[in-house]
């Protein structure tokens, strides 16, 4: 699509009668209400056609002085509770900071749309794309106690993930491939038949979430994160560039790895760690032991890792953070790894 066909597909809910429409489908949204009623709105490609809206925002409108602060007065995030969202098109659309509680989004187009701060909470999703979406900041993780939200053949291809929260979600059938996950915590996100590709640089997967939302009301129990353990089952990395991932208790035995020399896959993990440990302890001096024995207690040898089958590093980013020992930590790593596992 081009610029120009863009711009005319935002511009016509900026008119006096596109606003009026668009206020009617924001209503007739949050009162779960079937848009087909409204008698105005047309289909693209079988769905309805929203291309290009914009949800309103939160929008200062004050600010007032407490104890020498300004503090911004104004209107919340835009809200919807309990929506069936079903067949629609919301390409191009503007949804940030828009709250999305207890709803349910089924065969939705949302490619290349604004929603920063997007939020959604004990909902699920199937078969949504959000490809190339601007994501950024967006909770995803949304759970409450023993609800949790689903995701289920999702496209996140190619969009902005960075910032985004996570607890105990779960992903299915989903397609992560060249979206920007830099620095991404999926804390407890339980996945499988899910595809990753591109660069991830600083994605940490965990066995369980390290947090809980606290419980309502006193008299209920605290819940117990470890009952929702992720699988990682069945995923795709084959064509994922790992430039640094990390594994906090993940097995990832049954996932498809890609084939880069520039990865060592360390079986037996834990075993190979505590081995390479007592050559570093015994054979190296000076500041590259102290390094090194630093990172192996901190990264490699920890409670939540210590039953992980699997660690995979990338060479080279040792080999860049410490240039002048770290190629020698990573022939240590290959040669141990080598003996343990024969």
């Amino acid at each position: 699509m081009t610029k120009r066909e863009k711009e005319i597909l935002i511009g016509r809910w900026q008119t006096p009668q596109g606003q009026q429409f668009a206020k009617q489908v924001i209503r007739a949204l949050r009162r779960n209400r079937r848009l087909s009623k409204l008698g105005f709105l047309s289909q693209h490609e079988g769905r309805w056609d929203l291309r290009g809206i914009t949800l309103p925002s939160w929008t200062e409108q004050s600010q007032l002085s407490v104890g020498g602060h300004l503090v911004s007065l104004g209107t919340g995030k835009m809200r919807f509770s309990k929506v069936m969202l079903n067949d629609v098109d919301l390409s191009y659309s503007n949804i940030d900071d828009s709250f999305w509680d207890k709803c349910h989004w089924e065969n939705v187009i949302a490619d290349s749309i604004q929603a920063k701060d997007f939020g959604a909470w004990l909902s699920t999703f199937q078969n949504v794309s959000f490809c190339k979406s601007d994501l950024t900041h967006a909770s995803m993780g949304g759970a409450w106690g023993l609800s949790y939200n689903t995701f289920s053949a999702v496209n996140f291809s190619y969009s902005k993930l960075r910032h985004s929260v996570h607890q105990y979600e779960v992903y299915r059938n989903c397609d992560f491939s060249y979206a920007d996950l830099k620095g991404v915590d999926f804390a407890g996100a339980r996945f499988s038949d899910c595809k990753f590709a591109g660069v991830m640089d600083e994605v940490i997967f965990r066995l369980h979430s390290l947090t809980a939302p606290l419980p309502l009301f006193p008299w209920q129990k605290k819940i117990d994160v470890r009952q929702f353990a992720n699988p990682m089952d069945n995923i795709d990395f084959s064509e994922a560039i790992f430039k640094y991932i990390s594994l906090e208790g993940v097995d990832i035995t049954n996932c498809q790895l890609p084939n880069d020399d520039s990865i060592l896959v360390i079986r037996n993990q834990h075993a190979v760690f505590l081995k390479v440990r007592e050559v570093i302890a015994n054979e190296w001096t000076g500041e590259a032991q102290r390094i090194f024995l630093g990172i192996l207690q901190d990264i490699y040898l920890t409670d939540r890792t210590s039953k992980q089958p699997i660690e995979i590093i990338n060479k080279d980013y040792y080999r860049e953070y410490v240039p002048e020992v770290g190629g020698q930590f990573v022939e240590l790593l290959e040669r141990i790894t080598g003996e343990v596992n024969t």
